[in-house]
């Protein structure tokens, strides 16, 4: 997306740090504050919609349960 990989790290590590910050100030829920900053038809509902067509949330819960299997695994030797 012709974004040099300084300016990418940068961007991503302020969107992980804006992103951490909102969530330990509030108390809502983390779907409300997504809804909250997601526009109809913007940019962050465009990508979540292509997270939600590949099953993302599988992809992710199957990686956590692999990673926690082999924790306990670990824990066991």
């Amino acid at each position: 997306m012709n974004v040099s990989e300084k300016d990418s790290r940068r961007l991503i590590v302020e969107l992980f740090m804006g992103t951490s910050s909102l969530m330990e100030r509030s108390d809502e829920s983390f779907e409300v504050l997504r809804e909250n900053v997601t526009s109809k038809k913007g940019m962050t509902f465009e990508a979540l919609n292509v997270f939600e067509e590949s099953q993302l949330d599988k992809i992710v819960n199957r990686a956590l349960s692999k990673a926690y299997q082999r924790a306990v695994e670990m824990r066991e030797l």
